[in-house]
């Protein structure tokens, strides 16, 4: 039979413990023996067909709603930043340690943070990747035989994004662009006030509403008026029209708005009695095929040259005509002059 006093004693302890763990004052910070004390920040940069040049910011708060009470130390932002890194296999990629040791819990109870990338050096060629990331962070009463010790211990467990338990956090981005199209026409007997038609063709399925600039609203091709569109759409046939020294481009909006790495041809129709040469090529092609979009506007610059050659049937080209008749004159005069001479 249980003796009073040993039910006083037991009691005594119970209601001691009880004031004890309720005037905790300890802080903690992650336990030394946690396998998480960090997280490795990953950015990548993907279909880059050139250097990246840009830096992206990152911010680390709490989410007060969900935590039992403010955390008493936080990470500061930070950033990653990309200085005219290679790409390897069309992707740049850096990894940064976000040490979250440092960080202080004064309460029981499940912590989350949160991380976010929040803006780009450059974002109208390297947009900013809108997902967040959420670190928890465990922290429980330390045991010693099954009783409070005073102390708290803090458990680093995952990143949380997108319903998915994560150890890191992966922030990525495909850089925008745009495509430049410029047309000069040569020949002494071009019509430099003539239009020339071009289809172009991006490998994408979902561009809607893509910028196009500098073309003109109203043309007149092969004797019909024709009313030109200022965008590019997926799930249509998009011309271009540009007459001598024009030049359009297409997705120079406010923000770039084709994706690198993506596929596209120009194929400019045909046009009687004039052969097209293509980025100073000698060869004689109406039709271009680039494989990858580059990262940088610079490098997607498709310039078509149409010079005037038209042949007539004795196969005299009447670009070289007016020389030839010079030439002719010149030699008739020749002729005639000498043999004046010859009769005096």
């Amino acid at each position: 039979m249980i003796s009073i006093k040993k039910i006083l004693k037991g009691f005594f302890i119970i209601i001691t413990s009880c004031i004890y763990i309720m005037n905790i004052k300890a802080t903690t910070t992650i336990d030394e023996t946690s396998e998480l004390k960090e997280i490795n920040i990953t950015k990548n940069i993907i279909n880059a067909t050139s250097n990246v040049d840009v830096t992206f910011n990152y911010k680390v708060t709490e989410v007060r709603d969900e935590n039992p009470e403010g955390i008493l130390g936080i990470t500061e932002d930070f950033s990653i930043t990309f200085d005219n890194i290679q790409p390897d296999n069309n992707i740049a990629s850096i990894t940064k340690k976000l040490d979250l040791s440092d960080l202080s819990f004064s309460k029981v109870g499940d912590y989350y943070l949160k991380i976010c990338e929040i803006s780009s050096s450059n974002e109208s060629i390297y947009p900013i990747d809108n997902k967040c990331y959420y670190p928890l962070v465990m922290v429980r009463n330390e045991l010693v035989n099954n009783m409070p010790t005073g102390n708290l211990v803090a458990t680093l467990l995952s990143s949380v994004s997108d319903g998915e338990t994560k150890t890191d956090a992966i922030f990525t981005t495909n850089p925008m662009s745009f495509i430049t199209i410029n047309n000069k026409v040569t020949g002494d007997m071009s019509d430099k006030d003539e239009y020339f038609k071009f289809k172009i063709t991006i490998d994408s399925d979902n561009l809607e509403n893509i910028v196009i600039r500098n073309q003109d609203a109203t043309v007149l091709y092969n004797g019909e008026e024709i009313i030109t569109t200022s965008t590019y759409n997926s799930n249509q046939d998009n011309y271009i029209y540009l007459k001598h020294n024009q030049s359009v481009t297409i997705g120079d909006g406010e923000v770039n708005q084709v994706p690198s790495g993506v596929s596209y041809t120009i194929e400019e129709l045909d046009k009687e009695n004039y052969k097209t040469y293509i980025n100073e090529s000698t060869a004689d092609n109406k039709v271009i095929n680039i494989e990858k979009l580059s990262n940088l506007s610079e490098e997607n610059i498709n310039s078509f040259v149409n010079n005037y050659e038209r042949v007539t049937f004795t196969g005299v080209i009447i670009n070289i005509m007016p020389y030839l008749i010079l030439l002719i004159i010149g030699v008739l005069l020749f002729v005639l002059t000498r043999k004046k001479y010859e009769k005096e």
